[in-house]
């Protein structure tokens, strides 16, 4: 088997590696012109659909079902990858581009893109692995309906273009863009075929070391609630100041947020109530040890599965748990020892 790939010197095709049976293509190049006419008509009737099949490929340059391992489709170098860009039906095309290491989504919006989904699609891409060439006709029925396409670029180099079919997502169908071939795929990372937008953005809103917290303010309707660190640990201020105040609960706090992700996403044209907080939920407001800037996490009004929040410094709007968004609508019951 020789194994054909682009040399990581020279600008070109992005990666785009065909392994294929060399004996099978010698022997073949040799024979076409003298028994191609037998080997069609030895294969319409004996071999069925698979001699069809294998008749497809080698017009086409690739290797068919009698090749032991089949041919594989890889990108060679996933960090060269500066675009992706993925449609689905009736979905507008999805574009993440790659801008100083990190991943962002340019279309149909612009935002933050999950960097660790990205990179794991591109990793992905290594152990795609092309099996047999796919009959005509059930070639045709596979992609009745695209169920995504998918392309990468690399620079101005020549694009990976593929895109996959097939009625589900247990054996899904791949064509490579200019090949005639369709062909069955092993270990494409089925989950692409659900992934919308939002599951292409980045979910993380914010990450803190609660060993590292001295401070928390919320302020909601009920009032303000200060909680404080010492050397002896937590106590409560001003409002959360009772007699049964109980320091477990700041560290329940930290627990909720020191992680914190979104479950989803705000509309653009969303009335959140994120304009005011403390009336339609709350804020809390986290302060480090030594420092007077505060990572502030606010929550507006109810959205679908949760409620909207931000924080600072981002300019999404998020939805989070209910569970999360009660400790900035908290009264003074929720610090007290249960």
């Amino acid at each position: 088997m020789a194994h054909v790939e682009e040399s990581p010197k020279e600008e070109g095709p992005i990666g785009l590696q065909l392994i294929i049976g060399v004996g099978i293509g010698v022997v073949l190049a040799a024979a076409v012109a003298t028994a191609l006419t037998v080997a069609r008509g030895r294969a319409s009737k004996h071999d069925g659909p698979a001699a069809s099949a294998s008749a497809m490929a080698a017009s086409s340059g690739q290797s068919g079902p009698a090749s032991a391992s089949g041919p594989t489709i890889t990108i060679s170098d996933p960090d060269s990858v500066t675009t992706v860009e993925i449609t689905r039906p009736k979905e507008p095309t999805i574009k993440l581009e790659r801008k100083d290491a990190k991943w962002r989504v340019t279309a149909p919006i612009d935002a933050a893109a999950d960097s660790d989904g990205v990179q794991a699609l591109l990793t992905a891409t290594k152990t795609w692995s092309l099996g047999a060439a796919v009959p005509p006709g059930e070639a045709d029925k596979a992609f009745a309906e695209e169920r995504v396409h998918v392309v990468f670029r690399r620079g101005s180099g020549a694009p990976v273009d593929v895109s996959i079919g097939g009625e589900n997502a247990v054996s899904p169908k791949l064509r490579i863009q200019g090949q005639p071939a369709t062909y069955d795929i092993a270990g494409f990372p089925k989950v692409l075929l659900a992934k919308d937008l939002s599951d292409w953005r980045d979910h993380m809103m914010v990450r803190l070391e609660p060993d590292a917290v001295e401070r928390i303010l919320i302020e909601n309707a009920h009032g303000t609630f200060e909680l404080t660190k010492s050397a002896q640990g937590w106590r409560g201020g001003r409002s959360a100041a009772t007699a049964d105040f109980d320091p477990a609960r700041a560290a329940e706090l930290l627990v909720a947020i020191k992680s914190l992700d979104a479950l989803g996403f705000g509309e653009a044209t969303a009335d959140t109530g994120l304009d005011k907080p403390t009336l339609f939920g709350g804020q809390i407001r986290v302060f480090k040890k030594g420092s007077t800037d505060a990572v502030q996490i606010a929550f507006g009004k109810a959205a679908k599965g949760g409620r909207y929040a931000s924080v600072s410094g981002n300019p999404d709007v998020f939805v989070v748990s209910g569970w999360v968004a009660d400790w900035a609508m908290a009264d003074a019951s929720k610090f007290s020892r249960k």
